[in-house]
């Protein structure tokens, strides 16, 4: 067994990180963020605005264990080194943190995930 905050923490990341379509049980479930994945990022802040929207509509209709639910993104570049074929790949990284109320008790929690994009990955 888990706590409902790990619980919830392993859910948020499923949900974030599952494009919809993917799963047949429901083919909705997941995170439209995957739509934007190799999108130009002409403006930063309408990028990010869009990201955080996307986010949050998927964890309001998906999550109900919490409520008040306020979702921030941060991007930046990440260089990452590939020491077997020797070359560099920049990539952008987004710091999503997911501050939110439990239902249950009404304690304030929050919850952090790093993405990478450009494809989409964890690491």
């Amino acid at each position: 067994t888990c706590s409902e905050k790990k619980s919830i923490y392993q859910y948020l990341y499923l949900l974030i990180s599952t494009s919809p379509g993917e799963h047949d049980y429901d083919k909705t479930f997941g995170c439209q963020i995957f739509e934007m994945d190799f999108e130009k990022i002409v403006s930063r802040t309408r990028w990010e605005m869009q990201f955080t929207q996307y986010i949050t509509e998927t964890i309001i209709k998906n999550e109900k264990r919490l409520n008040n639910i306020d979702v921030k993104v941060q991007i930046n570049d990440s260089t990452r080194q590939d020491s077997v074929f020797g070359t560099s790949t920049i990539k952008k990284r987004a710091l999503v943190n997911v501050y939110a109320n439990l239902a249950s008790t009404g304690e304030r929690c929050s919850f952090s995930y790093i993405l990478y994009l450009g494809p989409l990955s964890t690491k």
